[in-house]
């Protein structure tokens, strides 16, 4: 909570530029900084970012070295289980005699990494040669700090916004959370983070979704509905009291419920008459 008042404090003390920072947020007049509390919700979310993942993944590798002899495949082309996907020989010579591989089930050949006359070892990782995706459904891997994993729960909604597709916004289902954190380290600043593994399903996904795009997804933890509330720049916290200031420069203390990172729930001290300033913090740490 601490953090938050500081941080909206030092937003406003450099030119009282919340509005641009929280875009989306009506201004309350186009020509004063007034206001006054009004009826909505308070709405809490934990926001992560995550990768696009298909239903179902393969990647098509060689079993022996040999040489790529035919692929039957290229981009784009849906395939059924049992299809012919390519061909690898022991020999460079085209009547090898060799059996090809094939699609372990129905999907979409998604990359094709190599062509034929190649030559190849058996390896999966370093030695791909056709990656088939099904592409029927999609999910989100996410990773949620420690500090907000308690806050989430299977089943919860969520709302999906991918960097690539900024006019879309898409649904999401809480469906997995992990229930240890994750083991893996990317660096030596990451050896004190600690993220659980959160599998969030799109449930209303459309052609423009394509595995391996990433973006931030929003998860309502809570929500009150019909409570007074006032935007946080007409908020001033001292210590742990709370307080507004009047049109006519009246300090009232007021009592303050739910928050988040655009408006707190007012639960007593003012009345929906009361014309309110926005804080200008400097001065108002000289008064307090």
């Amino acid at each position: 909570m601490k953090r938050l008042w500081v941080a909206v404090s030092v937003v406003a003390l450099f030119g009282g530029i919340l509005y641009g920072i929280f875009g989306q947020r009506k201004a309350t007049s186009s020509t004063s900084n007034t206001a006054s509390i009004k009826k909505g919700s308070v709405i809490q979310r934990v926001t992560v970012s995550g990768q696009v993942q298909p239903h179902r993944k393969t990647i098509i590798a060689p079993p022996y070295k040999g040489y790529v002899q035919k692929i039957f495949v290229k981009i784009g082309d849906k395939v059924r289980k049992n299809d012919p996907i390519v061909t690898i020989s022991q020999t460079s010579q085209p009547d090898g005699g060799a059996y090809p591989l094939r699609a372990p089930f129905d999907g979409v050949v998604v990359q094709v990494f190599r062509t034929e006359g190649e030559y190849v070892e058996e390896a999966k990782d370093a030695n791909p040669l056709v990656r088939i995706d099904n592409l029927d459904r999609f999910f989100i891997l996410a990773n949620v700090p420690e500090l907000e994993v308690q806050k989430i729960k299977i089943g919860q909604e969520t709302v999906i916004k991918l960097s690539a597709l900024p006019e879309k916004t898409y649904k999401g289902l809480i469906r997995e959370i992990a229930m240890s954190n994750n083991e893996k380290r990317s660096g030596f600043f990451d050896d004190n983070k600690v993220e659980y593994q959160t599998r969030i399903d799109i449930t209303n996904p459309d052609a423009a979704v394509k595995p391996g795009l990433t973006g931030l997804i929003d998860i309502e933890t809570s929500k009150k509905d019909d409570v007074w509330t006032l935007p946080l720049e007409y908020l001033y916290k001292a210590g742990d009291k709370y307080f507004v200031l009047t049109k006519d420069e009246k300090k009232k203390e007021v009592t303050v419920g739910a928050y988040n990172d655009e408006v707190a729930e007012i639960i007593s001290g003012i009345k929906p008459e009361d014309r309110l300033q926005v804080i200008d913090f400097a001065v108002m740490e000289k008064q307090m």
